[in-house]
């Protein structure tokens, strides 16, 4: 970060206010500060940048001396990594952006451990000003991750190639807190949850011209060890029933087409009573039912990923892998 320059390290551009260096400062101090990083042996030294990034641009004097001898190409090498909130609850969204100068390329993502990628990248180009006056362009990224576990957990450095040079972002932790599991009152949930797809399709005009975007999206629904235990054993019975009559029918010189229809009437029954019995809720129906998911439905969104062929097969590839899930 040093390297970068001060502004860089509060995650700030040359043009910024007082107000945003002093909101900025605060906002890092308290995510990056050792208190909230027990283990981490980098804490105190990008707590002791921030201290000294925020004592230089605070102070008009020091500032105006700085900017006088920072050069212009320097200001603008940097990857900025920003999160809406540093502590979130298990499985649930968070919104993070890694911004860079539009000459960036190459942007390079590493592996997550304990983190899904739900929605994006979208990208968004602006404009920002600059200590001189200038207007130039940034590229920020933006993408939602849910965490698949409690603790902590740190969203590594992601590295751009600026003007031939890797530029590198901070590593952020976050707190990830327990989550009730959604299919059994009083579990906490495991690390499979369930997972449902959804996709939108938008249509761009300009003038003559017609773009289509589609974006999809995960929902995570929290879910404890043993409803994904009943779950499974609900799913092996949903294809178990309708094998076994249509096994049946055939040794008895019957129509196989019957005998699977009748095995899937027996079986719907017979799983939920197995729910019921296990106090546990069925996975497609309550899945659906969750205010996220039915948040995204109202907003356009359509269940299951990019279409292949139509929406409506689409939509029922995804039931049916919530109904044998």
């Amino acid at each position: 970060m040093d390297s970068a320059g001060h502004y860089v390290v509060l995650g700030l551009g040359p043009s910024a206010t007082a107000a945003e260096i002093r909101k900025a400062y605060h906002r890092l101090a308290l995510r990056h500060h050792p208190d909230t990083n027990p283990g981490d042996a980098s804490a105190a030294e990008r707590f002791r940048r921030l201290a000294e990034a925020y004592r230089v641009l605070s102070d008009p004097e020091l500032r105006a001396a700085y900017d006088a001898d920072v050069p212009d190409s320097t200001a603008a090498v940097y990857l900025v990594c920003e999160v809406d909130r540093i502590r979130v609850s298990q499985n649930a969204g968070l919104e993070v952006v890694f911004s860079f100068p539009a000459e960036g390329r190459a942007f390079q993502k590493p592996r997550m451990p304990g983190w899904l990628v739900t929605a994006g990248p979208t990208v968004e180009q602006r404009w920002y000003s600059r200590s001189a006056g200038a207007s130039n362009r940034e590229t920020r990224l933006h993408y939602t991750l849910a965490p698949l576990q409690s603790g902590f957990l740190n969203i590594p450095a992601c590295r751009v190639m600026i003007r031939g040079k890797l530029c590198y972002s901070t590593p952020v932790q976050i707190q990830v807190d327990p989550a009730d599991c959604v299919f059994r009152p009083g579990d906490l949930a495991g690390t499979n949850p369930v997972r449902i797809h959804l996709h939108r399709i938008r249509e761009i005009r300009s003038g003559t011209l017609r773009k289509t975007r589609v974006y999809d999206r995960t929902v995570l629904i929290p879910r404890g060890v043993l409803a994904s235990w009943y779950h499974r054993i609900g799913s092996i019975l949903a294809w178990s029933f309708p094998l076994i009559g249509a096994g049946y029918s055939m040794v008895h010189q019957g129509s196989a087409l019957l005998g699977m229809l009748a095995g899937g009437l027996i079986a719907v029954p017979a799983i939920r009573s197995m729910y019921r019995l296990a106090g546990v809720k069925p996975l497609r129906t309550t899945a659906m039912q969750v205010e996220e998911v039915r948040q995204f439905l109202d907003e356009g969104y359509m269940p299951g990923l990019m279409p292949p062929i139509s929406r409506r097969l689409s939509k029922l590839q995804e039931y049916l892998r919530l109904w044998l899930s």
